[in-house]
């Protein structure tokens, strides 16, 4: 279904594949009577449920459905449905009493506006003859300078040095290649973790949100896994360089996207993102992330430190449990949008519950992009399943189009009937 909606959604689409949907259609139909069937009322037999037959023929003669998609127009009701509310629902003055509503509307917006803004509505079309003022002086300006132009390549004695030659733009007169590589802005910071040995738990590893909101002092508790994981880091970064300490943070921003792995999110529990790593020859694969932390004036040559599967840079590493791609192939063969997923552990019991996590440190300069997760409910609690790029989702959708019809096996029972007959 949601391949179907996002190949709906497409701007062009291929004649060839528009007629297998007369079929293909049909096989909907009869998922959807399978899977989602109505009991009540009417059942299925609704206008919106019929109509996805007649859909082929409306692409054929309108093209795509977002040029007869009525959607936009449809949702410019609402405000007329909320003035009819308002209304003594009487049938006589229904129609004045709407209009008066939605001019009462319309008049407090403006009054907003203005309030708010600034803006008069009566002050509306001096704007506009500012606005077209300011478009023919520059059009006046834009034909003189040309006019200068032509001028100086005709005059022999006028100096191309003396001419005003346009500033660059920021971008402009740059390779492409340049521009790809044009740094990624980035930041690490959010919410601060201290990691410290509880001497009134004998020594245990704990941890402490560094902080004023209330999740800070919240009794919902991190993976005891984890703390460990961070506070033998501390320790062998103390060991080695006694006057540092582990910074460990909970969010890091590269682009226009954030990161983020949080003991407890605002009280709300822990906040753990999935993100694609570059693994080198291990390729690319999801990794669900724990934290961030920041090294510096780390050891080099000889002194080198090992941990977390790395040697250990300065910089800025993600706290992660890695993953690798199941290979079964019925379970890889299931679905078109989900690729499953097993989550390196330390080992699964009888009653499928993890017996221990393994945790890598992963340059945050290895991220790839972000990508959604979601748990594999009834399988082993290790196993997940990626959901594919919504950009591939029609492409999915073509391909199911271009299979035989006969391989979409449909069985109808004596109560129903095959719309095809």
């Amino acid at each position: 279904m949601l391949e179907w909606e996002t190949y709906l959604s497409e701007n062009s689409m291929q004649k060839k594949h528009v007629k297998r949907l007369g079929r293909k259609h049909v096989y909907l139909m009869y998922i959807i009577r399978n899977v989602a069937k109505r009991t009540t009322g009417m059942g299925l037999r609704l206008m919106k449920f019929h109509a996805v037959l007649h859909l082929l023929q409306d692409m054929l003669l309108y093209g795509t459905p977002s040029e007869f998609d009525t959607g936009s127009n449809e949702s410019m009701h609402k405000p007329s449905k909320y003035a009819a509310k308002l209304t003594q629902r009487n049938e006589s003055s229904f129609n004045y009493q709407t209009a008066n509503r939605l001019n009462e509307f319309l008049t407090i917006d403006y009054a907003k506006e203005e309030e708010e803004h600034g803006t008069k509505v009566w002050e509306y079309f001096d704007f506009v003859e500012q606005v077209r003022d300011v478009a023919v002086e520059m059009n006046s300006s834009a034909s003189s300078s040309e006019a200068d132009s032509d001028a100086s390549d005709l005059d022999p004695d006028c100096d191309a040095m003396d001419a005003d030659l346009p500033e660059l733009s920021q971008n402009e007169g740059v390779s492409d290649s340049d521009q790809d590589a044009t740094p990624i802005k980035t930041y690490t910071g959010g919410t601060r973790i201290n990691v410290y040995e509880d001497e009134d738990n004998g020594g245990a590893p704990s941890y402490q949100l560094l902080g004023r909101s209330k999740s800070a002092n919240s009794k919902r508790k991190w993976g005891l896994e984890v703390v460990v994981f961070l506070n033998e880091l501390q320790n062998l970064i103390v060991a080695n360089s006694p006057n540092l300490y582990l910074s460990i943070l909970t969010e890091h921003k590269r682009g226009d996207i954030t990161f983020r792995g949080h003991p407890n999110y605002r009280d709300k529990g822990a906040w753990k993102d999935w993100a694609i790593m570059d693994w080198g020859e291990e390729g690319k694969l999801p990794c669900h992330i724990w934290c961030f932390v920041t090294l510096k004036g780390m050891p080099i040559r000889k002194q080198k430190l090992q941990y977390g599967g790395i040697t250990l840079t300065d910089g800025v590493f993600a706290v992660v449990e890695a993953s690798t791609y199941d290979e079964d192939i019925v379970k890889t063969g299931r679905s078109d949008l989900f690729v499953p997923l097993l989550v390196d552990v330390q080992g699964i019991d009888a009653d499928g519950d993890v017996t221990g996590r393994n945790f890598y440190l992963a340059d945050v300069e290895s991220i790839v992009g972000p990508c959604v997760v979601v748990p594999d409910v009834g399988g082993p609690t290790n196993a997940y399943f990626q959901v594919k790029p919504r950009r591939d989702w029609a492409k999915e959708f073509v391909t199911w189009l271009e299979q035989p019809h006969a391989d979409d096996e449909m069985v109808w029972s004596d109560e129903e009937e095959d719309p095809n007959d």
